[in-house]
């Protein structure tokens, strides 16, 4: 399946040369800030219609799914060069990767996967900023001094790489427009009377560094999926685990396992979303988990959302100290007792257009999410209470891949996938190289359904927040 090995050299510099576009100019003084009807549509959307010649199990099928592995791990190794990929199914399949500097970090190491696989499998981008200058970023439109204004009407941000533009949706019913670098914002959050605020959106990118492309729509409705059985000690992903204390609803926060067998300082942890046993800020409504016939899974070590920020950087996550666990998971019917295993966990986060798949108490195993979007940050609703009658509050929550689920693999998205207690529930994708296993890659965080009932956008919390937050955090032993 793999080709042979090449002379490299001026091969290297030949093929690299050869696929990477003409530099824009990078960092002007003054960025823009353009209102927009829509969004673009991202590319993963457009080439999800395209037709595809890659029939399952040909040797072009075969080249393109085996090239996906070592390729993401170029991209995580040398972030600071890389933003990221793209899957293109169509005809007999390419990767679309998105380069800063062809002669930079990883430079050397792409050209020789080039080599071994074919340049007919890779097309490179030069894009104006790496994956890691990205993130820093948009962290710092999370947190900064403009933030507390603007996120109250964010509904979702991301940035495009190929670009570096943050596209940006806002509530319109909380947005007046002044002029084009100036709105006025009316949050009228619940817990206190409304108040207008006046945001300088051109000085807000000009502080990031980034171009901003917004629009005005009405924010939608966000659910945390919170609310297979027979799980205990060792534990895997996909499990039902509950809370050790009944909410006042009579529920038990009822959800699912994530990444398993992480390890840091030599102890063992299994990770689920933060919503799954506490509010925001510092509100706990549980500390240990059970599994689903009641022995116990452990208590909470550490909670994304109690630290202030903690969200809006590294996303929304748990980490539960756990006796032992399996790096491994359950699937994919609800009653199976068979066991999946995990080859490890991706901290970078996989190419748009790929497809991952979900495990949890719920659905049991869902697969051929297609990937839309990495690096979202969206704001959602969450208790500050455990009770169903108390307020909500908004909190942008950073880090999560937006997904589609087509089961059809053909740019049909339906409301098939995951769902209410599949929340936390892992989120992985094949191991091409390793027949058989799979790589972690996230927690399934959350969903929006239209008033259709059609066309659902699924979330998923990616692990490289938990990297963030704990470098020295691995898998296994």
């Amino acid at each position: 399946m793999k080709k042979s090995m090449v002379v490299l050299g001026v091969v290297m510099a030949a093929l690299l040369a050869g696929f990477v576009l003409p530099a824009e100019p990078v960092g002007a003084a003054n960025h823009s800030v353009r209102f927009v009807e829509q969004l673009p549509i991202p590319e993963s959307s457009a080439l999800a219609s395209a037709a595809s010649e890659l029939e399952p199990g040909s040797e072009a099928a075969k080249d393109f799914e085996a090239a996906m592995v070592p390729l993401r791990d170029i991209l995580d190794e040398y972030s600071s060069n890389f933003a990221g990929f793209v899957a293109d199914w169509s005809n007999k399949g390419k990767y679309i990767v998105n380069i800063v500097d062809r002669t930079g970090p990883g430079a050397n190491e792409l050209a020789e996967l080039i080599s071994e696989y074919g340049p007919h499998l890779f097309e490179l981008r030069e894009v104006p900023m790496s994956d890691d200058e990205i993130l820093r970023k948009m962290d710092s439109l999370a947190v900064g001094d403009h933030s507390k204004q603007l996120l109250a009407a964010l509904t979702e941000m991301y940035a495009d790489e190929a670009t570096g533009t943050v596209m940006m949706t806002l509530d319109e019913n909380m947005v007046t427009i002044k002029d084009d670098a100036k709105i006025f914002i009316e949050d009228r959050d619940e817990q206190r009377s409304a108040r207008v605020s006046e945001v300088n959106l051109r000085g807000v990118a000009n502080s990031v560094g980034m171009d901003f492309v917004i629009t005005l729509k009405p924010r939608e409705q966000v659910t945390p999926a919170s609310t297979r059985t027979n799980s205990s000690a060792p534990y895997r992903g996909g499990a039902w685990i509950r809370t050790t204390r009944t909410l006042p609803d009579g529920t038990a926060g009822l959800c699912s396992l994530g990444m398993p067998n992480l390890r840091l300082n030599g102890v063992n942890y299994v990770s689920s979303t933060a919503h799954c046993a506490y509010g925001v800020f510092n509100q706990p409504w549980a500390t240990s988990f059970l599994g689903e016939n009641g022995s116990p899974l452990g208590t909470v070590f550490a909670n994304s959302n109690t630290a202030g920020y903690g969200p809006q950087i590294y996303g929304e996550w748990l980490l539960i100290r756990a006796s032992t666990s399996l790096t491994a998971f359950t699937g994919p019917a609800l009653g199976s007792t068979a066991t999946s295993d995990l080859t490890g966990a991706d901290f970078a986060a996989v190419g748009e257009n790929a497809s991952v798949c979900t495990s949890g108490r719920t659905t049991g195993g869902r697969c051929r999410l297609r990937i839309l979007q990495r690096h979202v940050y969206k704001t959602m609703p969450f208790k500050t209470t455990p009770s169903n009658s108390d307020p909500t509050v908004n909190v942008t929550v950073a880090r999560l891949t937006q997904a589609k689920y087509d089961p059809g693999w053909n740019g049909v998205y339906t409301c098939g996938g995951p769902y209410f207690g599949d929340s936390g529930g892992l989120a992985f994708y094949d191991d091409s190289v390793r027949p058989g296993k799979k790589w972690g890659y996230g927690m399934f965080q959350s969903f929006t359904t239209p008033s259709s009932n059609t066309n659902c956008t699924y979330y998923i919390q990616e692990l490289n927040g938990i990297r963030a937050k704990y470098p020295a955090i691995t898998v296994g032993a």
